[in-house]
């Protein structure tokens, strides 16, 4: 006997925090809406990096929730003083951060929380049921009323929606099965990292650069800290490290942490052999079970779909859309996705019409974005620290840039009553 679908307006698969700002948004903006996030995590546990709100996150989780907004103010990290040092630990630059700058030109600032803690805050901020743990995405049916899901194992049942947003990340599942356009390119770096204890409290952040390898500490809260460090695949594989991105690239390539893969605490410390000891010392005392291992995987900004990246009732959000390197930009173009994605339902109600409607205004602001994300992330693996450290400083300061990024503002999610 086949079940009785789970009845839904929206049905989002992956419980990250994009999914989760999705959700809190659509909530937010259409008055009664029956949202449920589909995550296949048993749990939530405090795991993942730490991630730097920038101005236009900030401004976008406003317009989702401005409660919200204030919790990561309160909560947030601020970072007063970012240093750059070489391969062998010589300072080549120290650079007081000012966060009243950013605050008079744009009217928001940036702010750093741990990956746990913003997934916490928007789980939250949604009604106590509204994730459902332990589910993997499968395939969908649609026809002209609605989506059917179907998840692995039957768990849960077949779950019925007039709308399916896909945020399940680089290798989204969804993304697949609506467009069938193969999996992201590797980007030719690996990256490793972990969100430790912290043993006393950090004056700054430390950037490393040079020997074509990029390391960074810095601090998430009062009590913890987050270390990455990332290399080119010629230099991994001169390590004897083996990555294969098409060969279990999947498990390697979550922006959450992905613990003990292939201990690799261990793979790690051999491409950051001679690194300066202030990191390694970090590196070494981290819990192997903590660390996460990935590929850095991105879609060319000439590759987003001119007429969308969705398709009838399906659309993707976050990294499942435009996957982008980690330069500062992913997780606040999710939160642009989410509290936009909302408002063109508030306007079209939950149709084919308003997912395309969202996608087609987004594609022209995420291509810059992406591209840049692009530039920024290939320029930072210099054989010369002072490089690396001068091409970062040069896309900081690129104000027109900086000003198509931050100035942008997103229309409050105000209720409605909308219910087509």
């Amino acid at each position: 006997m086949t079940p009785t679908p789970i009845d839904l307006d929206v049905a989002i698969i992956g419980g990250g925090p994009g999914g989760l700002a999705t959700a809190l948004a659509l909530t937010r903006a259409v008055k009664g809406t029956r949202v449920k996030v589909f995550e296949r995590a048993k749990t939530y546990r405090p795991l993942g990096a730490g991630v730097g709100m920038d101005v236009n996150g900030m401004k976008a989780i406003e317009a989702i929730d401005p409660a919200l907004e204030k919790w990561f103010y309160a909560n947030g990290w601020t970072v007063p003083v970012a240093k750059t040092f070489d391969e062998r630990g010589n300072e080549v630059k120290s650079e007081k951060m000012d966060p009243g700058v950013s605050m008079k030109k744009y009217g928001k600032r940036g702010t750093i929380l741990g990956w746990y803690e913003i997934q916490s805050a928007f789980y939250r901020a949604l009604p106590s049921d509204t994730v459902v743990f332990d589910s993997r995405f499968q395939s969908y049916e649609e026809d002209s009323d609605g989506v059917t899901v179907h998840f692995a194992g039957d768990n849960p049942g077949p779950v019925r929606a007039k709308v399916l947003i896909g945020a399940d990340g680089y290798f989204s599942a969804v993304r697949q099965q609506c467009l069938n356009d193969g999996p992201p390119d590797f980007a030719g770096t690996v990256c490793w990292r972990a969100r430790v204890n912290m043993k006393q409290p950090l004056e700054y952040s430390s950037w490393y650069f040079g020997a074509e390898k990029v390391g960074l500490l810095y601090p998430i809260s009062a009590d913890h800290m987050v270390w990455t460090g990332s290399a080119p695949i010629k230099l991994v594989k001169e390590a004897g490290v083996d990555f294969d991105p098409s060969n279990g690239g999947r498990f390697r390539a979550s922006t959450q942490a992905i613990e003990g893969v292939d201990n690799a605490l261990e793979r790690c410390l051999k491409v950051f052999e001679g690194y300066p000891e202030a990191f390694l010392e970090v590196v070494r005392e981290t819990d192997p079970r903590a660390v996460a291992e990935h590929g850095i995987f991105t879609r060319q900004a000439e590759a987003l779909p001119a007429d969308g990246w969705g398709r009838g009732r399906v659309t993707l959000i976050g990294d499942a859309a435009h996957p982008v390197r980690p330069t500062g930009q992913g997780l606040n173009m999710t939160m642009e996705d989410a509290a936009e994605l909302a408002w063109h339902v508030q306007q079209h109600g939950l149709t084919a019409e308003a997912l395309r409607s969202f996608e087609l205004e987004r594609i022209p602001r995420v291509g810059v974005i992406v591209k840049k994300a692009q530039q920024q992330g290939e320029a930072a693996y210099k054989k010369h620290a002072q490089d690396a450290s001068q091409d970062n400083r040069r896309f900081a300061l690129e104000d027109d840039y900086t000003d198509f990024k931050n100035k942008k503002n997103f229309r409050p999610l105000y209720i409605s009553d909308i219910t087509s």
